[in-house]
């Protein structure tokens, strides 16, 4: 009489909410390139939260306060033109994706653009991303049209600050977490804002990332 084969299967890993950029740094090490302990392991990863903090748009203020403090980290960062442009990127995206109608009605009824609304958008990034040769303003300004110039920008510059990271994390892994899923299609833009605006104290110190 014959037998019947058995089929086993690898139970499924339960899924799990990232809360805040210390559980992302434990993911990261946890899927560390290299299986060996790394003396300095706790600065590796301060070193990443702070580059996430800093590349997501997280505020100056929050790095005078963490424990340990990341001012440092903060002011390196800064000095980097591909890292600043990102920062600046993501900040503004923020910004319009949490005040959309407000943003959308200023330009429509009050003649304002990126660079005039400091209430909603942060000014300084907008005349940051000038200097280092980006100019997102249009003579007409529109939020979708605006992230979607954003998120195309970000797509094309994301690899250039791939080096800022230490070398055991995975890049692959990194990158998505910048792009906007669909996030060259208007109705991408939507999606992605709504799920973001239903679930924004999920998000890192509520900026955006995917």
């Amino acid at each position: 009489m014959g037998t019947k084969e058995r089929t086993y299967r690898q139970p499924q890993k339960k899924r799990t909410t990232i809360t805040s950029l210390a559980e992302l740094g434990g993911v990261y090490e946890s899927r560390s390139l290299h299986s060996l302990e790394r003396p300095n392991r706790n600065k590796d990863t301060y070193t990443l939260v702070s580059l996430m903090m800093y590349l997501i748009g997280v505020e100056y203020r929050h790095f005078e306060t963490h424990e340990p403090l990341l001012t440092n980290n903060f002011k390196k960062y800064d000095q980097d033109k591909n890292a600043r442009i990102i920062r600046n990127l993501c900040m503004i995206r923020t910004a319009l994706e949490q005040k959309y109608a407000q943003i959308r009605a200023a330009f429509l009824y009050d003649l304002k653009n990126l660079g005039t609304l400091p209430e909603m958008i942060p000014t300084e990034a907008v005349v940051s991303l000038a200097r280092d040769g980006i100019d997102l303003q249009s003579t007409k300004p529109d939020v979708t049209d605006y992230i979607l110039k954003i998120n195309r920008e970000i797509s094309n510059r994301i690899n250039n600050v791939k080096d800022m990271f230490p070398e055991w994390v995975f890049w692959d892994y990194i990158r998505p977490l910048f792009l906007m899923p669909n996030g060259l299609r208007k109705e991408g833009i939507k999606a992605a804002g709504d799920y973001y605006n239903s679930n924004r104290n999920r998000y890192p110190f509520q900026c955006y990332m995917n």
